[in-house]
């Protein structure tokens, strides 16, 4: 192994490993977590060897391990990254990719192998960070556990901030220009960056977004962050509340689980409006000449929901519907009431996952559009078409992924990589130009007139005349009274 000059860091000095195009450091500490409390900052004597992925945070990841067979260490100290760089003596921009996952699971060593997706050797500095999901993130026991605890429903998206606090402070030793961060994510990872736009200590932290089925819909209040939490203690069956700081973490992985087993979990975790981290005024913040300043490209895939088709009956579209929003599901039940009652099952559920899709995903990337654009930011739109264009299809294509066994009789890997080719494109120009390739014609939406780049196989410019998606759903996805 080749090992890196080794690096000074405002938490020790950091040595890596140098491979054919890239200095490599991993599992980088850039926080310390403490049970449902914010992340700390940490130092560390001697010399940190960064050759080994670091933990993730603890999930519940048994079923996601047997469909993609992962295997990886799990941690309370679990706040480390993962950093690519051509050169730690440039100054080149950076790329910081949060991880989705339906703030459940995932880890930013997921998808890294060198080579493929983004990581080809193009002059940018690459981060991926793990952040706190699940309870360990997410739970909000504000209401329970009273000031110590009062930020516990947004410990995530606190790490998140940690780690874009410390790539901001130590971009230079990594060969990066903290002036050129773009921040990318897809799902959960996308809805992270419609939550830090808006959180009061990350607005300055990064210059750039890229944003892929999510906008800010996870911001919940805290009345529902509260229900949610109600709903997971019944199932955790604990004497005592105060026994949640100490009880195994095996056990609060088993109920994590068994709250997750759905599959319309989705929305169960994500940041709360708890005025500390994140406003409860973030509807007008994000609004205001006081919101978020950058350029932004957001997209998502048009037939998100369409996972439901393959194994959803048309009479649980309702239930699926009040699982996943809440009080805010009778938005969509009165769109399904609207549809024709001649035409067969197979349509009639299709049509239904195209409502769900608006309103889990479709809906948001347009409605943040709107509000960037509105505020005269540049924005870049675009809709991932690759039939059957379902959830995170995009992101397969981007980094590369096998077709997934359910989908082979209809889609090819020669498909998947033409159109993973075209985003590749867009994120590579747009991190290092400042604007996505293609942009002769795909133009910036404005006030005016706005543009949406349709990706299959090949690409197109369209004008949006209109709406995309159903817009008339509320700005958060989930509501519990």
């Amino acid at each position: 192994m080749i090992e890196t000059d080794i690096v000074n860091t405002t938490g020790g000095k950091v040595q890596g490993f140098v491979s054919d195009v890239y200095e490599i450091f991993l599992g980088v500490p850039f926080a310390k977590a403490k049970r449902f409390c914010p992340p700390e900052e940490i130092n560390w004597e001697g010399t940190f060897r960064a050759v080994h992925y670091g933990p993730r945070c603890w999930q519940a990841p048994r079923k996601m391990q047997s469909i993609s067979k992962e295997k990886f260490n799990m941690s309370d100290d679990c706040l480390n990254m993962n950093i690519f760089t051509p050169s730690i003596k440039g100054k080149l921009p950076i790329v910081v990719d949060i991880y989705g996952g339906a703030f459940q699971n995932g880890g930013a060593d997921k998808k890294i192998k060198t080579g493929v997706g983004l990581l080809k050797g193009e002059q940018f500095v690459y981060v991926g960070f793990n952040y706190r999901v699940g309870v360990w993130g997410y739970l909000y026991l504000g209401k329970k556990l009273g000031d110590k605890y009062k930020t516990s429903g947004n410990n995530g998206t606190l790490d998140q901030i940690a780690a874009l606090k410390w790539i901001y402070n130590n971009a230079a030793a990594f060969g990066g220009d903290r002036d050129r961060i773009t921040v990318i994510g897809e799902s959960a990872g996308a809805k992270s960056i419609g939550a830090l736009m808006v959180a009061k200590e990350s607005k300055n932290l990064f210059h750039s977004a890229v944003l892929s089925s999510g906008g800010i819909q996870s911001i919940r209040d805290t009345n529902t962050a509260h229900e949610i939490t109600k709903r997971f203690l019944k199932i955790l069956k604990l004497n005592n509340i105060e026994d949640i700081l100490t009880v195994d973490n095996d056990i609060l992985t088993k109920a994590n689980e068994e709250f997750c087993s759905s599959g319309v979990s989705t929305c169960y975790f994500g940041p709360v409006a708890d005025d500390i981290v994140i406003p409860t005024d973030w509807h007008e913040d994000i609004k205001s000449e006081n919101g978020w300043k950058g350029k932004a490209v957001i997209g998502c895939n048009k037939n998100e929901c369409g996972w439901y088709s393959y194994f959803a009956q048309d009479e649980e579209f309702n239930t699926i519907a009040k699982q996943l929003f809440g009080d805010n599901a009778v938005y969509a039940e009165n769109e399904f009431s609207k549809i024709a009652s001649d035409i067969d099952e197979k349509e009639r559920i299709q049509k239904k996952c195209d409502i769900l899709s608006d309103y889990m995903y479709r809906t948001h990337t347009y409605k943040l559009a709107d509000t960037l654009i509105e505020r005269g930011l540049t924005v870049w739109q675009y809709s991932y078409e690759l039939p059957p264009a379902l959830h995170a299809l995009d992101m397969m294509a981007l980094w590369e992924e096998e077709v997934p066994e359910m989908l082979i009789k209809i889609l090819s890997q020669e498909q998947l990589k033409k159109s993973g080719d075209i985003l590749r494109d867009m994120y590579v120009g747009f991190a290092i130009n400042g604007e996505p390739k293609f942009t002769s014609k795909w133009l910036p939406s404005t006030k005016e007139q706005k543009y949406v780049f349709r990706i299959n196989e090949a690409a197109k410019v369209e004008k949006l005349n209109g709406s995309d998606a159903l817009m008339d759903f509320p700005e958060e996805a989930i509501l519990l009274k």
